[in-house]
């Protein structure tokens, strides 16, 4: 059996109506911004020499699971996003499988161990590893599924919380990768910095 749960974070969303992003700015010194694990969320990254900046307070949070159950054994794929009003453009980041043997994850600590601080792969479609998403200003998707040779993803800080009494954690990651498009044309993404929540199910 495999269900699909989503859940749009509505402790984010208030105001969150207009659109605004620096996106398609091309400076060859980019500065990225000064980000810790208690930032509002946002997504930051320069994808062939275009900032691309998806902030809170223009888009909203989005979480996900993509979750499978075997007996007693369950995957679950934890997802988690910033998208705007107008759902055209949008950011958002699989962070892996997690595989629960033997135990479903209905106890917060087996869902706060898969976040564990630290480095971490990419992976296609997250089967083991991480997948980023990105739509930029020209409408075009770009995926992380493809080669990676020598990019870079960690987790650099984690922080369990409760939003609206149901349990999260907040993560913020850093990272350098190849991004793809349909058309399997690529570019560097750099200076990569991700801050969102992920939700328990």
């Amino acid at each position: 059996m495999k269900k699909i749960i989503s859940l749009t974070l509505m402790a984010f969303v208030v105001g969150f109506v207009s659109c605004s992003r620096e996106e398609g700015n091309n400076n060859n010194n980019p500065t990225p911004p000064a980000v810790t694990i208690s930032s509002t969320p946002l997504f930051y990254g320069v994808l062939g020499g275009n900032v691309l900046s998806y902030t809170s307070t223009n888009y909203s949070g989005t979480t996900a699971a993509s979750q499978s159950i075997n007996g007693w054994d369950e995957t679950a794929v934890y997802n988690a996003g910033l998208v705007n009003a107008q759902y055209e453009a949008y950011a958002s980041m699989d962070l892996g499988t997690a595989v629960y043997s033997n135990t479903h994850p209905h106890e917060d600590a087996n869902f706060d161990a898969f976040f564990a601080v630290g480095p971490r792969l990419y992976s296609i479609d997250a089967a083991a590893g991480v997948k980023l998403f990105v739509r930029d200003a020209a409408g075009v998707q770009w995926t992380s599924n493809g080669n990676q040779s020598g990019s870079t993803f960690n987790i650099d800080a984690v922080q369990p919380l409760n939003v609206g009494g149901e349990h999260h954690i907040k993560v913020k990651a850093s990272f350098s990768c190849k991004m793809y498009n349909n058309a399997g044309q690529s570019k560097n993404l750099t200076d990569g910095i991700y801050v969102n929540y992920f939700k328990f199910f």
